[in-house]
């Protein structure tokens, strides 16, 4: 079957690991064929009201979990080692909400740019340009290699790791001299954890840090949070960047979509990260409002 990937297996390990100490915590065997809707809002309970290392669980990190044990229960189903479809019928919902993500501005993007780092800590800020500047996730910019660098015709075509489709995208000024720097080489990447915790610092560095107010659901309960803007960087922070300060540049929303692979402009539309404010903004140099 198909390979998974490291984030993935460790998805299915914490899934794993959770279920065993709500089995413990409740003093039950899970059985397969009780897995069900009402299984499923113990769970949830369940989750509310327990804490982790970092404290309370967040409502996305419930929901992956759900969605974790549809995806065991789907390959038990078609592999007929049950006859339960509990986890297809409406009430077995993953719990979601909208991630209150940022964007980096283009002014931001070129304060990092700027930066004077020591090797290793120019690599990391490097990769995360380059996805910045190409949309393209961690996982291909961790694959990026020489043959997909097409410098006359000054392009990156790539088959992206996670959907499986060709990418054809023109190379930024800013990726062609990250290029140029390395001998139209991209730089070496390193783990997405400490690449994590590295831009945190860069950021920081670069003068990244004002304050940013987001809502976010934490053990069951609505809060509202204030965080500096360069602790709420990760990886992801890039393609949302790409997404936004193209969108922000009137770049055609289907051109954009077919270098991020979003279906839909309804998906894609999550993506983009900006304020009614900055919406305001673009639209007062609009023909129409002039």
């Amino acid at each position: 079957g198909t390979k998974l990937s490291s984030a993935t297996l460790a998805t299915y390990k914490s899934t794993r690991n959770i279920l065993k100490k709500y089995a413990a915590a409740r003093n039950v065997t899970i059985r397969i064929e009780e897995v069900d809707s009402e299984f499923r809002n113990d769970f949830i309970n369940f989750l509310y009201d327990t804490k982790h290392h970092n404290g309370e669980y967040k409502l996305n990190s419930i929901g992956k979990f759900i969605k974790t044990i549809k995806v065991f229960m789907r390959h038990a189903f078609d592999n007929n080692v049950t006859s339960n479809n509990s986890v297809f019928k409406k009430d077995f919902v993953p719990l979601k909400e909208e991630a209150n993500t940022i964007y980096l501005t283009e002014s931001e993007l070129e304060a990092l740019y700027n930066l004077d780092l020591p090797s290793n800590q120019a690599e990391v800020r490097d990769c995360f340009l380059i996805s910045c500047y190409t949309g393209l996730r961690y996982s291909d910019i961790s694959r990026l290699d020489v043959k997909h660098i097409n410098v006359e015709k000054n392009t990156i075509t790539i088959v992206t790791y996670k959907t499986r489709n060709q990418v054809i995208i023109p190379i930024h000024r800013i990726v062609r001299g990250i290029l140029k720097r390395y001998g139209n080489r991209p730089p070496k990447p390193q783990c997405n954890q400490s690449t994590n915790r590295m831009l945190k610092k860069l950021c920081e560095q670069a003068g990244i840090t004002e304050i940013i107010s987001y809502t976010e659901t934490v053990g069951g309960a609505h809060k509202e949070c204030t965080a500096r803007k360069c602790d709420k960087v990760t990886t992801h922070t890039a393609r949302r960047s790409f997404a936004t300060n193209a969108y922000k540049r009137n770049v055609p929303t289907l051109a954009i979509m077919a270098i991020t692979g979003h279906k839909t402009e309804t998906s894609f539309m999550k993506y983009i990260r900006i304020s009614k404010e900055e919406n305001a903004q673009l639209l007062q140099t609009h023909e129409f409002f002039v």
